[in-house]
């Protein structure tokens, strides 16, 4: 035979009440965590389209100075402009650039510097 449900005595209920206030704060904190991770990856992503935009920006500057015959400080110097006025205070630029003269050969090797890693 089974016993039939009782119901508990007052004492046993009374322990127990808090124990969900006590789940809902962990719960709460775990979701801040999830919140501010989920905030920091949006701002990251945000920050890597605006530098892709500037970077593609001083390329394409770059590119049209260099088509135009420009020397290598004015090339430089319009990168670096352009660099400067896409990229909305991100970042400064400081130091030497990378940029290198290639002959243009139709195959290019690694031979003249201007291969695949160079």
């Amino acid at each position: 035979m089974s016993q039939p449900n009782l119901p508990l005595p007052r004492s046993h209920v009374k322990r127990e009440s808090g124990q969900s206030m006590i789940l809902i704060a962990f719960i709460f904190i775990a979701l801040l965590g999830f919140v501010g991770l989920t905030v920091d990856v949006g701002r990251l992503f945000m920050f890597r389209g605006m530098l892709r935009n500037a970077t593609d920006a001083a390329s394409l500057s770059a590119a049209a100075q260099y088509r135009e015959g420009r020397s290598h400080s004015e090339i430089e110097a319009s990168a670096k402009d352009r660099n400067i006025r896409h990229a909305h205070d991100l970042f400064t630029i400081s130091g030497s650039s990378n940029i290198h003269h290639c002959r243009r050969f139709y195959w290019r090797n690694s031979f003249n510097g201007c291969g695949l890693g160079h």
